[in-house]
């Protein structure tokens, strides 16, 4: 009883440890009225980060500093909305500043109306197709916008299309994603007068993302496009084939020069002198030698037939 009361402690201190680790990320849920404008509103995106926003400062002198923005978990979501024409959008709002993720789908032929939510147009592709960044730090107001093209040299995964009933997941284990942001404006909230853009640089280091903009199922991810760094088993699954090939090229060239080996090994001569005659034992070990010699370089034909 101890034992088994002692397995019940740890399996219930695992299971604790588990679920605060969980709710260290938290879940975003946006809700939009659906697709029939009934006004009943339901769970249409949903999105899971663990990022940090990186503002780079450059100095006329050729120095550059960083400074690090955590995106919080405890952002709010005010501006965000689903599927109106065509685009959900993501805004979180912290501390005076504001990121919004703008997820883009292929236009279909629908009749969308006044409706925000599309329930029954389960095929097509989304994309990441915007990143907009408000950002207060150091007395400065800093705005950057990213568009489709500029997210592309940064992570194609997320803008070449995504099948529009599946999530998107990366994490750091899989590969570490950053995301550009042009800096548009620098405004100085002293006295208001509009800086350079180019002293200042911004990024955003994802170390997890999961994301769903369109036709959420139930209040849950569906299957995720999962990103994948290129490792070992990648490099294996394209190098066995080759592999392969070059061992079949190998004994084609081999059987071609020397011919078919011999059908008896050197090993199984002694049994064949006990139990054969002398002159097959002998016969044997001359086509041995001729074979290792080369005298049987014509020989085309299969090893053995069918029948042996």
């Amino acid at each position: 009883m101890r034992l088994l009361y002692s397995a019940f402690l740890i399996l219930s201190l695992e299971y604790a440890i588990g679920e605060l680790s969980r709710d260290k990320i938290h879940l975003y849920k946006i809700k939009d009225v659906d697709f029939l404008n009934t006004k009943v509103e339901r769970v249409c995106l949903l999105a899971e980060f663990d990022a940090i926003i990186v503002l780079t400062n450059k100095f006329s002198n050729g120095s550059n500093q960083e400074y690090s923005l955590v995106l919080p978990q405890d952002a709010t979501t005010v501006g965000s909305f689903c599927n109106n024409k065509y685009i959900s959008r993501l805004q979180l709002n912290f501390h005076g500043n504001s990121l919004i993720f703008e997820f883009a789908r292929n236009k279909i032929d629908i009749e969308i109306h006044e409706a925000t939510y599309c329930n029954d147009c389960n095929y097509g592709n989304w994309y990441l197709n915007q990143i907009i960044g408000n950002f207060s730090y150091m007395g400065d107001i800093i705005h950057g916008t990213s568009n489709v093209d500029q997210l592309r040299k940064g992570y194609p995964g997320l803008t070449n299309g995504i099948g529009i009933k599946r999530a998107f997941k990366c994490n750091k284990d899989d590969n570490l994603i950053t995301l550009p942001i042009h800096i548009d404006q620098v405004t100085h909230a002293s006295n208001g007068e509009v800086g350079y853009t180019d002293e200042w640089q911004a990024e955003i280091r994802f170390f997890l993302i999961h994301v769903q903009p369109f036709l959420v199922y139930k209040e849950h991810f569906s299957d995720p496009y999962l990103c994948r760094d290129v490792t070992a088993s990648h490099v294996l699954v394209i190098l066995l084939p080759l592999i392969y090939f070059a061992i079949f090229i190998l004994f084609y060239r081999v059987k071609q020069a020397y011919g078919c080996p011999p059908k008896r090994m050197p090993w199984s001569w002694k049994g064949k002198m006990k139990t054969g005659s002398p002159s097959d034992t002998k016969f044997e070990i001359e086509e041995s030698a001729n074979i290792i010699s080369g005298e049987f370089t014509s020989i085309q034909a299969p090893c053995y037939s069918d029948s042996e």
